[in-house]
This record gives C-alpha cells, structure tokens and sequence, in this order.
C-alpha cells in the first residue's frame, strides 16, 4: 500500500488510530494525516484503514495497514495501548470502522455529534433494519423505535429523524471514552453518559502554507464554497441573496465538492438569471482547491441546521486567511469574535445580502477578519497541540479501560438483581456489591484521569 515517508517512529506508547485517509475526498482524512504525522514523532503510531490505495504523509508503509472489517487485526489491536476510532456521519466512510469499535474498546472521536444519518443506512437493508430500530430504542427510548419503524416505511425523512434523534452516542456503545471538537456539544454530552467526555479542538494542517496578503480587490468578487453540499449548506438562500442585489453581477460563486441533487444549485441559478456567474465544479485535487481558496474574496460556510460539527472547512478558510460567512449556530456560534461574519438563520437572506453589499462598500472589515482567523488557527488548531491531547489520552488508556469494565459489570449487577431481588434489599445490598466491583478492578478509579484536566475533559 503506497504511504508518504517520514521519520521512523520513536518508541514508547502503541497507538492505532482507524480513520478515513487521503485521497478519500473528507475532510477527516486529511485531519488525520496531519495529527498522524505528528504522532508518528511522538509514539508508536498505526493508521489502520480499508482503502487500497490510502496514503499518509509523515507516516512509514508499514505503519499505514489495511483491514478487513470482517476478519479484524484482534490480536494485534488488543495489543495497543490506546486505539482511537474516528466517526463521522457518512457511513460509507465510517461503517467499517464501527465493526472494529464494537469489536475492540477504544476512543470513540466524534467528528459529527448527529449521528443520524450514519445510521440511517442500517434502515435502508432488510438484513440490518431491525438492528436499526434497536438502536434507536436503546438510545432514544420507545418513541424513536416507532418513528424508526415509520422512517423504514418512508412515512417519515431523514431530517425530522436528525432533528429529534441525533444518536450521538451510538457510535460509542463499546468505548471507553468520548472525544469531540464542540466545547459546548461535549459539556452537554457529558451529562448523558457515564463515560469520560473529552474536547479537543480540531486541528488543522494546512498552516504549513503561507496564507496570501490580502487587499481590497475591484468586482466581480469571488465567492466559494466547498465540501459536501447537502440542503442546511443554505445554498439556495446565497443565490436569492447574490439575485436581490441592486447589481448581482458584482459577485460569481464557485462550488468545489459533491453536490447533492436535491440542493437544484444549477436549475435555480438559471432561474435566477445567474447561470454564468456560478461554476459547479466537484472535486478537484487539494492542491487545486488550496490555490481557489488563495484566489476567492469571500468563503460561504453556512450550516443549518448544523450536525453538531467542528468545521474542518472553516479551518482550511483561516488557514487561507480568507473572509467568511457562517451561520450563528452550534460550533460556529461560539467562534471568536472578529474572525467571522455572522448570518441569522432566521433572516438569512437578507443577512447574506447584507453582507455582500458590506463587502463591496467596504472589504477592509473582512480582511481584517480573515488575518484574525489565520491567527486563531495557528494558535489553537495545530495537528502538534492535538497529537500532544491524544498521547496523554493514550497514557490513561488502562484507567480508561478499567473504569469502563466496572462500569459495564455493575450495570449487569444491578439489572440481574433487580429482577430477583425486592427493591429494599437491594438497595442495602449495592453498597457492599460497589465495593467488591471496585476491588475487582484493581485500585481506586479516578472518575477524572490526571491527564484529561490538560487534554480538556468535561465529566
């Protein structure tokens, strides 16, 4: 399997990491290349995945492995000090993954927290329909197991299902710990599960690349957008918004990714007599998109509704020092101020227009938040900062897992019990059962592990 070469790894702590990796075109799998990279300076690191063709930059050959998902590296992964498995909501990319986390307890990285659409799919198989709506019940009780059965009947879509039943956890039935990239996401998370719930923030590796000196710039003014483009990328509303200005042709927009059909972008654009200004033009090498972010004037990075996501994307935009919209929403919401312009979900178009015609009176705001931008990535983003968290993660992996099997064996205890024992009874009885649990499991555990006050744990 081709792999980029790099330093050879330096001995100690044993981690794998399962995860997408380029050229699968998501923004996950360059995420990990570069974190992998600088774990590979740090431990002895292996990048595990299904593709034939993945590679890594700063990794060795024999440290990118593929896997079957139905014949897994068991010995081989139980030998690790810490695996970490990356989840995001696009099963194509991540089901396999799910396979090796159920089979061998890990970290489970959230990249989305609105799991929904991932495991939607199960739905949309006889053979995996019923472990779908199991699911559902396990995590959202007895009502989304009738709005599950509904949805496999196509009574209800998928995104009423997202909204009331995100599934964050799901992905994680079989973890020893929770990690995310949404500050306020994993406080509240936390408080839905018993295990350890860390934020880190995301990382990005494309600061190695000086961004461009930016200067007002005459019109057309170039807009981007990039990624998967699905509905709640608020598309449609842009094209109103460039269609209401006094003179639409100060602005052109150019799409890089895949394009979902139900979005209509090219139908509504001739309709709106914007045909020749916007340019669909799916996805393109990463070096190619890097030069379009250093050549645009103005990023549109809209979610709504959002998935609960860190922004990758935003990310790439800082790192090209380039203005951008983004909804006040989830994770964008909490952006530092100066660094975005904002637009309100609920008056979005005239939000987005207003924006535009600013830019055009006055670009001299926007630049200044695209420096700013580029400053807060090179500060808190770097792949080195997150490589640092997750080996500290690493070290309390054995805490981790220990706390995890009591857990999971007082849990047995007292399902067991309660249905021989009356209620009474096992009330004094627990106390005496924790303790004998607690001793199995060796010394005390620590509800919060040393090292997870530095890597950001909320618990």
């Amino acid at each position: 399997m081709p792999a980029g070469l790099g330093p050879p790894p330096r001995q100690g702590l044993r981690i794998h990491v399962f995860s997408p990796l380029p050229p699968l075109m998501t923004e996950i799998a360059n995420h990990s290349e570069s974190v992998l990279a600088e774990l590979a300076l740090r431990c002895d690191v292996t990048a595990w995945t299904t593709q034939a063709d993945a590679t890594c930059r700063g990794l060795h050959p024999g440290q990118v492995r593929q896997y079957d998902p139905y014949d897994l590296p068991l010995r081989e992964m139980n030998a690790a000090d810490a695996v970490f498995y990356n989840f995001g909501n696009h099963a194509g990319f991540h089901r396999p993954i799910l396979h090796a986390a159920l089979a061998v307890p890990g970290i489970a990285v959230l990249h989305d927290l609105n799991m929904q659409h991932f495991f939607a799919r199960f739905a949309l198989s006889r053979s995996t329909e019923a472990a779908y709506v199991a699911i559902m019940r396990r995590h959202h009780g007895e009502d989304a197991a009738a709005d599950a059965r509904r949805f496999i009947g196509h009574e209800v879509g998928i995104d009423l299902m997202a909204e009331r039943y995100p599934l964050p956890l799901a992905a994680a039935d079989r973890a020893i710990a929770v990690l995310g990239q949404n500050r306020g996401a994993m406080q509240a998370l936390s408080q839905q599960t018993r295990l350890p719930a860390y934020f880190l923030p995301l990382s990005t590796g494309f600061l190695d690349v000086p961004a461009p000196a930016r200067s007002p710039a005459p019109p057309p003014y170039r807009l981007i957008a990039f990624g998967f483009i699905g509905p709640n990328r608020r598309l449609a509303s842009l094209l109103h918004a460039i269609a209401a200005l006094p003179d639409p042709g100060l602005f052109t927009l150019d799409i890089y990714g895949a394009v979902e059909p139900s979005v209509g972008v090219e139908a509504l654009a001739g309709e709106l007599g914007l045909d020749t200004q916007v340019r669909v033009h799916g996805f393109v090498p990463a070096e190619v998109l890097a030069a379009a972010l250093h050549g645009a004037h103005l990023a549109v990075n809209l979610r709504y509704p959002t998935m609960g996501e860190a922004s990758a994307s935003q990310l790439r935009i800082w790192a090209a020092a380039l203005p951008s919209l983004v909804t006040r929403t989830g994770w964008y919401a909490d952006l530092p101020d100066g660094t975005v312009a904002f637009v309100d979900p609920a008056d979005e178009v005239a939000d987005i227009t207003g924006h535009l015609l600013a830019f055009h009176h006055d670009q001299a705001p926007y630049i200044a938040a695209g420096r700013r931008g580029r400053a807060v990535a090179e500060a808190e983003h770097s792949p080195g900062a997150y490589a640092d968290a997750l080996v500290r993660i690493a070290g309390d992996a054995g805490v981790l897992h220990r706390r995890r099997g009591a857990l999971d064996l007082a849990g047995t205890l007292s399902r067991t019990l309660g249905e021989l024992m009356e209620t009474d009874d096992l009330r004094r009885t627990a106390p005496g059962l924790a303790r004998c649990v607690a001793d199995l499991f060796g010394p005390p555990i620590q509800e919060a592990p040393a090292s997870a006050v530095a890597a950001g744990e909320f618990n």
